[in-house]
């Protein structure tokens, strides 16, 4: 075999190599930015019912309360195999004030309840205060999920 045909199949064979480890490189960094995507629909799915969950506990009527907290709790346990441990817990926090809202909203609302009595101030500061910490939650969930929702990088 000549020498210059030796020198060019001698050459080849790291290039064609090179450009294989290339390939591979970008087949891997399009199978995570799939995976990114794909794991984005059930991730919005649960930003969106607990959205919807705050939102209407704090503005909605009962039953709009109860369809969407509902939905809340189920889309929550697609939630802990879709988000780390503190997210997790983030939305524990507000599946624990939905109710305690609720219930503080029905203690006021109940005839046992009379017009300025002590009982009745205390279970008006608790609601307002629950019902103010689920209206700036509307925001923070903006921030928590982000890291999660973000699709640009």
């Amino acid at each position: 075999m000549p020498s210059w045909l030796q020198i060019i199949l001698g050459i080849c064979a790291p290039v064609i190599a090179g450009y294989s480890v290339y390939i591979g490189y970008q087949q891997w960094k399009l199978s995570a930015y799939k995976l990114k995507h794909d794991l984005f629909e059930k991730r919005w799915n649960v930003y969106a019912a607990t959205n919807d969950a705050i939102v209407c506990c704090v503005n909605g009527d009962d039953e709009a309360q109860r369809k969407t907290y509902q939905e809340f709790k189920r889309k929550r346990m697609d939630a802990k195999f879709l988000f780390p441990k503190k997210l997790n817990d983030y939305l524990e926090k507000i599946d624990n004030a939905i109710p305690e809202l609720q219930a503080a909203n029905r203690n006021l609302q109940s005839e046992s309840m009379r017009a300025n009595s002590p009982e009745r101030s205390e279970a008006e500061r608790q609601a307002l205060a629950q019902a103010a910490w689920l209206r700036s939650q509307v925001e923070a969930i903006v921030l928590m999920f982000h890291e999660y929702l973000d699709l640009s990088a």
